[in-house]
This record gives C-alpha cells, structure tokens and sequence, in this order.
C-alpha cells in the first residue's frame, strides 16, 4: 500500500510532470532539467520534514505563553504560569554568559602566526556585528522546535561593497534539508539543501535584471513575526499559477513577495573537456583530446522563483561546502531533526496551567456562590449582589438564599506545588543551584561548584552541542576568509580604545619554486609614533600557509559553575610561575587585560634603561654610592 502524501500536500508537489511556466517564459531544456531538479528536491525534503514540524507553531505558541488551544468560557479562568518561556531563558543566558572561544589551530606548528592572524579576524568580527546575539537566536530556536540552522554566506554588499562574510540565524521554516541527512549537513549523509523563503519582489528583480519581468508575487500571508499562522501558509506553485493552502484558513495576499527557492547540490554531473595534443607528424595538424571531468566539482547552486531559472551555477564556495551548519537541542540517533525544551515541558505545562485556573475558578465560586430565588418571591435578580449589608424584600412564601461554595480540596495544592517544584525542575534543563539556590549543607565554595556542575548534567550536554556548531561555523569562517579577503581591509586587535592595535590584513596566492600556488596572507602592523601619537603603517609582510587549519572551539569551560574552578586554576598556576602575567589575565578574563599588560611593559622598560644597582655591602664598595668600583669618587 502506498504512503499517503502528509496532509498539505498535493500530487502536484510530487514534481515528477513538467509543470507549466511563467507566462512569457521559454526555458531551454537543460533549464527544464534544472527547475524540475529544483522541484523535485523540495518536493522530497519537505514531504520528509512534515513527520517532524507538525508542533512547530504549537511549541512556540507555548513558548510565548499562548499555551490555551480551546476557547473556554469568560467566567472560566484560563491562565498560564509560563514556565518555558523562563527555562529557554535560563538555557539561553548560562550558553551564551560569555563569548565562545574559537580558536584556529594550524596542523604545521610553523603556521602558528598565520593561525593567530586568523584569530584575531575572528575574534573582531564576533565583538563587531554582536554574533552572540545570533547565537542565542539559534539556542532559542533550538529549545523550541529541536533544531537550529545557521546561515554563513558572502555578501558584497556589506564594507561599502567591500564584500564580507555574515552569520546569521536562518528561519527554521523555511529549510528543507535532504531526507537521508543525519548529524550535520556537510557530511556524507546530506547531499542537498533547499530553502524555500518569500522575499521582495524589488529585490528579486534588482538581484537578477535579465529575469526581472517574469517575477511576479506568488506568496499569500507568511507573517513571521506570529508563528501562530505558519501551519496556515497559502503560496503558489513554483511552476504554475494554482493556489495551495495547507489548512482552511485563507489570509489577504501580500502583492510583494515571492518564493526563493535555492538549491545547494552535490553534482555527479560530467562533462567532455577537450586538450590540446600537440601536432601530427603525419598530417602536421594538431590532436584532439578529450578528458572526462565533473561538470561542477564543487557542487551546484540552482535559484528558481516563478517556475523561472534564475541562477544554475556551480557553487560559488571553494570548500564546496553548503553554507549552514545545525545546531539540536537535544539530538536523536542517526536524525537530523532533534527534540527542544518545549517538547518536554508542554505536558506538564498544561497541567500546572489548569490546575492554577481551577483554583481560581474555586476561589471566584466561594467569594460569589450561587443565589437561589424563587419565582414566587418576586425578587429582581438584578439586584441581588454580594454587596455587604445587602437588603433583600421578596413576598411570603418565596425564598432566597445563597448557596455555599465549594471548598478547595487540599490535594490540590499538593499537586500544583509538585508539579512545579518537582516535574517542571527535573525535566528542564537547569537545576536549583544554578538558579542562586544554596544547597541546605553548609558546603565550601569549591564544594559548591562541584555541586553545580554535577548538578548541570544537561547543561553541559547541550555546551557540547554548541561547541560542535560553532566548529562547523567556525570553518566556514576560516574558508570565507581565505577565499575571499583579497582585498585589504583593517582589523582590530582589542575593543578597548585606549590600548587598541591595529593591522591590515588581506589574502593572496603565490606561486612558489615548484609551481605549487598557496595562500598567502599580506599583513601591514600600524604602530604608534611616541612624538606625534599617531598611527604608522608598517612594512607589509607575507605570511605562506603551508598545511591545513582545525578549528576548536571551547563554550563549557565559560559556563558559570566552571568559571569559578577555572579561575582557581589560573591562580595555582600562576603562583607556581607556570604560566604569565598575560595568561592567567586571560583565564580569569579581566576587562582590562591590555591596559595592565601595556602598564606592566613600560615598567620593565623603565627597570632596563636603569643602571645597574650593586650590592651595598659588598666588600670594597662604597655603601653611600652603590655599583662603584673601590676608590672611585661618588657622581
């Protein structure tokens, strides 16, 4: 029996037939093949996700505390005591407490200084554009729907068209990864992404002029600011001009968008090159030589918007990587779709919600029980309030009375301080002690943080979680720099103006004795000249990289019950003068790390321009004149 298509889904999504154009359009048949490749992919990968966003919108209604899915009576109490919206929150801040540290290591030890250069690049892009901003961005949406998807691609319009990498969050609706994927994307598993995301019709058309009058609106309303509606999307088909509705809810057009679909694919694609084989030496014409090579060796990148082709080229990124990491909540054996915060926690959610109501509704019956009145007593109910003092006059025979309000049975409290207390604790991811609770032992400081990290068992699996996502975004930061810094721009050392440094850095390639070209890195160090406080340029120095770059990245050792261990660390080692002055500063991380260690440098200037000192009571030297020889007259 065949698997009936998820509901949403019509035949047509299938993507197997041809499907009709934009009107004016006449695509060639190699961009038939693309945008039915196009389709086709998007078809697969979407009807494989519906097992897995079916409580997408749900979960962030719960997040956002709209957590009541049936309408309930005016007189009924519907509250919500939001606890998820407080554990994301808490899982957000110990995650994001302190920036992550990246750090590139070279395979080569001799590729150390360009290693550290590219450090610096990193570092100061991440203090620049707030990337921990986006980071919590992708830990939010991980807690809510299970999953997160960044987005590193080159943009040149960014540096005043100077062209630079960004990283951002990308809508977790609108991606569609290959079915078969697993634990990342770039792995041997996911062999094509697809998003799907409604943009401006004006930017489309500025992006691609060529294909500008055949773009036209095809999305309905697709507000992402209330996820509540996002089950409800109305678009068009990409390939002809019928309106699909994936419930019954219709919402007003919005004239001005248009759906973006964007394929990064793996291509096995080949194609004929010729050579040159020289001449004949019986014809005295040249050979003809023919080689059989990948027609995209770094994969393919296919835009489709309208049914129209936009873009089918070879993926603009040397690594020939697609440019998203994933980042899971929690992750699930050998899927790429994990579980968040907010699947734990709704059950229980509603629970504490309707406990809550229910005594209030208690409450509400026993300050205004139920009047009884009689017909015959001739009484207007409208004026039978709980007003104290009231005075009602009803005729013989009738009878009024107020009946008495049901009392709260005390297991109900119980349960309500249970599930607070006990099941919504358990299943979150944070624990009391650290939330500022002190454990009921008196317990040292130390002892306490071993509590606090013992205590933090999710905590730190969700660290490691975050650790291996940023590695993978720290490599495609590595490869947009080497790939695409080619032109000069400047860098910052420090955030700290008083003791900032600055360089130039750009990437080139050279070509060395064997022919080999590699990458070089250009660099230009600005120095301050002490006469006139200002800025001067350097000579410009080239740096080769001779091996391949790792990328390590270290977020639980920021988490706050390991700060506290780290630092008591940083301060045994530094009394044992194990490590310096400059490296126990940046393990305790001390906001003005530069300004001492400036301050510590001149100091020991000033002890070495100083002469010598000897010792006063060495015999034969004068005690008044220190360091001079016997006999020699005092200066």
């Amino acid at each position: 029996m065949p698997t009936p298509l998820p509901s949403g889904y019509l035949p047509e999504h299938a993507g197997t037939a041809q499907q009709e154009q934009a009107t004016g359009y006449s695509p060639t048949d190699s961009e038939k093949s693309a945008i039915a490749l196009v389709e086709k992919c998007f078809a697969d990968a979407k009807r494989h996700r519906s097992t897995y966003d079916t409580k997408w919108a749900e979960n962030y209604n719960f997040f956002r505390g709209k957590q009541w899915t049936e309408r309930r009576p005016t007189y009924r109490h519907s509250e919500v005591l939001n606890y998820i919206f407080t554990e994301v929150l808490n899982v957000v801040v110990l995650l994001t407490d302190n920036r992550p540290t990246i750090e590139i290591l070279p395979e080569d030890p001799t590729d150390y200084e360009f290693a550290e250069i590219l450090n610096n690049v990193i570092k100061y892009k991440w203090d620049s554009k707030n990337w921990n901003y986006t980071l919590a961005e992708c830990i939010i949406d991980a807690a809510i729907y299970g999953t997160a998807i960044s987005h590193v691609p080159w943009k040149q319009e960014l540096e005043r068209g100077l062209g630079d990498f960004a990283f951002e969050s990308k809508d977790l609706f609108y991606f569609f990864p290959d079915p078969f994927a697993r634990s990342a994307i770039n792995d041997e598993f996911c062999d094509y992404t697809v998003t799907a995301e409604p943009v401006k019709v004006s930017s489309l058309k500025a992006k691609y002029p060529d294909k500008a009058d055949f773009i036209k609106s095809d999305v309905g309303d697709l507000s992402a600011q209330d996820r509540e509606f996002l089950d409800e999307i109305k678009y068009k088909s990409p390939t002809d001009n019928r309106v699909r509705s994936e419930s019954t809810t219709q919402h007003s057009s919005r004239p001005n968008q248009v759906i973006e679909l964007t394929l990064y694919i793996k291509s096995e694609d080949m194609e004929e090159e010729e050579l040159d084989g020289g001449l004949d030496e019986l014809t005295g014409l040249r050979k003809k030589l023919y080689q059989t090579k990948k027609k995209y060796p770094n994969g393919r990148k296919i835009v489709v918007a309208n049914g129209v082709l936009l873009e089918d080229n070879e993926n603009p990124y040397e690594d020939g990587k697609f440019p998203y990491a994933r980042l899971v909540d929690t992750g699930l054996p050998r899927e790429f779709w994990g579980v968040g915060e907010v699947d734990q926690l709704k059950s229980p959610q509603r629970i504490v919600n309707k406990l809550i109501s229910y005594v209030l509704d208690v409450l509400t019956i026993m300050g205004n029980p139920i009047w009884v009145v009689d017909t015959t007593a001739q009484v207007d109910t409208d004026n039978v309030t709980n007003q104290p003092g009231l005075v009602i006059e009803k005729s013989p025979g009738g009878e009024v009375r107020r009946e008495s309000g049901v009392g709260l049975q005390p297991f109900v409290m119980e349960t309500l301080q249970f599930m607070a207390n006990n099941v919504m604790q358990k299943l979150g991811s944070t624990a009391e002690v650290s939330k500022g609770v002190s454990p009921t032992d008196n317990a040292s400081g130390y002892a306490i943080a071993q509590l606090q990290e013992a205590a933090q068992t999710k905590i730190r699996g969700k660290s490691r979680n975050v650790e291996v996502f940023l590695k993978d975004n720290g490599d495609l930061f590595v490869s947009r720099i080497l790939q695409n810094y080619t032109v000069p721009r400047i860098i910052r050392l420090t955030s700290n103006a008083e003791s900032a440094k600055y360089f130039k850095f750009a990437m080139n390639e050279v070509e060395d004795e064997t022919g080999e070209v590699k990458k070089v890195a250009e660099v230009q160090e600005y120095t301050v000249d002490p006469m006139t406080n200002q800025y001067i340029e350097g000579p410009v120095r080239q740096i080769p990289l001779k091996s391949s770059l790792d990328v390590r990245v270290n977020v639980g050792s920021s988490l706050p019950f390991a700060k506290i261990e780290n630092k008591a660390m940083a301060e045994k080692l530094y009394d044992k003068k194990i490590i310096d002055t400059e490296e126990f500063l940046t393990q305790i991380e001390y906001p003005y790390k530069e300004k001492v260690l400036e301050r510590l440098r001149k100091q020991a200037q000033m002890m070495m321009a100083m002469p010598p000192q000897g010792d006063p009571n060495a015999p034969g030297t004068n005690a008044g004149s220190p360091g001079t020889s016997p006999g020699a007259i005092p200066a």
